[in-house]
């Protein structure tokens, strides 16, 4: 394979991930992590001014969760702290650039994997690029401006690392990665279990040395320490023996969705319930390994095709897991495929990967984003001038509830919050943890205007109501003029107060 038809390669891989660029900057969850950073860089400041930095600043109080819960475990903390800093200084735009590397940093390594992986089968490097694209089609489908992409990549470089001859250091080296991503998403735990899958068990099932088995065991118990290693562990301010297990637990709740949580949030449905693609791609891997794993490559690589039918396991609980699915299942598949005669000329090989990265040049410049069109974005797609509207009110000086839908809640506060208003709380922000499901129930029973709305209206007693234009509730509450009065309006969200 010549240098040219490599380095068009990788340039193919490099222009397909810039496609994340379209990806919108209104996802729900971002407004409540740009809140968590700003928190905590305050907290920050005000201890070096103190002189008492302590973990326990790190970790949010009640008065940063929402209304609806009694506990906040912020395990993403760490890149909060970033993801503030980027768009303090800069702004939006700027965030998007920083994940979008992100991004491109993650395919780039899955086409490493697959080529690497390709040339020990002898394989073409056609099969590299269709197996990379095709984890990176996935991983788009479910990312977005958000944390969750740095575990993305980091879980791929723990998996490129294993793949090669174990380095001296590399037991310190994931150790350190997972410190840092256990503060950064609950996916750290996947650095372990990949440790556990492509180095322990091949040792176990390989009969390697006493002292080889000895040495990865202690590896993976040092891997699996990480998760002390935070606010949520040794440096916790709780009282309780539980507190110092936090990022242990939390991995457990992560795993259980509640029916209802299936059918309220996408993102919690089952692999062949969400988007067609996904399914289609999970279908060719499950017939696959049907067809092509026998006893040698199972005793060979039973590790990896354990990883990967673990993750596609997951994909089949909740389609979240199908960023899981992109990369554990890359290796897998690849290593169980059979090899192909069929080799390319080279001259044409060229001319197609030269055509393919002009096609994608021209798409990619087709969605670039500028910062007017993000800014049109927020004012359009998220409540922020509905919620900023209160800002300019004479707001009650005790703290006041606004009702808020589980998309919108978290930019509501992020709204408010920028603006240094901090005596309110929302009712549902994107945010799912420590929240009894009766709440969502109720909170889904609200906005559909169910029987009994008003009855929970007057319980859960707001100040102010936030409703989308597309929810029943918002074309109901004009007609209790009495007791709600609209005080902001425009094409996608009104604002109502409480009459007196």
């Amino acid at each position: 394979m010549s240098k040219l038809t490599l380095f068009l390669a990788y340039l193919a891989v490099f222009l397909y991930s810039l496609f994340f660029w379209e990806r919108p900057i209104y996802d729900p969850d971002l407004a409540w992590h740009l809140a968590g950073g700003k928190w905590i860089s305050g907290q920050i400041a005000l201890a070096w001014q103190q002189n008492n930095l302590s973990a326990s600043m790190l970790v949010p109080p009640f008065d940063f969760i929402n209304s609806r819960q009694n506990f906040w475990h912020d395990y993403h903390w760490l890149i909060q702290l970033v993801m503030y800093q980027i768009y303090k200084n800069y702004g939006y735009l700027e965030l998007i650039c920083f994940y979008s590397t992100i991004f491109s940093l993650t395919c780039l390594t899955l086409f490493k994997i697959a080529l690497n992986i390709t040339k020990e089968q002898s394989q073409s490097i056609l099969i590299a690029l269709v197996a990379s694209f095709a984890s990176c089609y996935l991983l788009k489908d479910v990312s977005s401006v958000r944390p969750q992409l740095i575990s993305f990549l980091m879980i791929s470089y723990t998996c490129y690392l294993l793949l090669k001859p174990a380095l001296k250091l590399e037991g310190l080296i994931l150790f350190l990665l997972a410190i840092i991503l256990v503060n950064v998403h609950v996916y750290w735990i996947f650095i372990p279990f990949l440790y556990f899958c492509y180095r322990v068990i091949p040792t176990l099932t390989n009969y390697q040395t006493k002292d080889l088995v000895l040495k990865n065991l202690l590896i993976l118990c040092l891997i699996s320490l990480a998760g002390f290693i935070s606010p949520y562990g040794i440096f916790t301010n709780g009282e309780n023996f539980n507190d110092y297990f936090q990022n242990y637990s939390l991995i457990l709740e992560y795993l259980q969705t509640d029916a209802f949580l299936k059918k309220f949030i996408t993102e919690f449905l089952g692999g062949f319930q969400g988007w067609e693609p996904t399914s289609y791609i999970c279908f060719a891997y499950l017939i696959c390994l049907v067809r092509f794993v026998d006893k040698k490559s199972l005793s060979r690589d039973l590790g990896i095709h354990l990883a990967g039918a673990i993750s596609l396991y997951l994909l089949f609980e909740s389609v979240k897991f199908s960023s899981i699915f992109a990369i554990l299942a890359l290796v897998s598949w690849i290593k169980i495929l059979p090899p192909i005669s069929y080799r390319p000329n080279q001259k044409l090989l060229v001319i197609l990967l030269i055509s393919f990265n002009l096609s994608l040049t021209l798409g990619v410049l087709n969605r670039l984003q500028s910062k007017e069109k993000v800014a049109d974005d927020i004012a359009l797609f998220t409540p922020s001038l509905a919620c900023s509207q209160l800002a300019s009110l004479d707001l009650p000086r005790k703290k006041f509830q606004i009702l808020t839908e589980f998309t919108y809640g978290g930019w509501c506060y992020w709204s408010l919050f920028e603006k240094g208003i901090t005596n309110f709380q929302v009712t549902t922000d994107g945010r799912t943890q420590g929240v009894p499901i009766a709440d969502y129930r109720t909170s889904y029973q609200i906005y559909g205007v169910r029987e009994g709305w008003n009855k929970s209206i007057a319980e859960w007693n707001p100040d102010f109501i936030l409703a989308s234009r597309e929810v029943p509730l918002a074309h109901v509450l004009p007609f209790f003029q009495a007791e709600w009065k609209n005080i902001y309006i425009d094409s996608g969200f009104a604002m109502y107060a409480k009459a007196n």
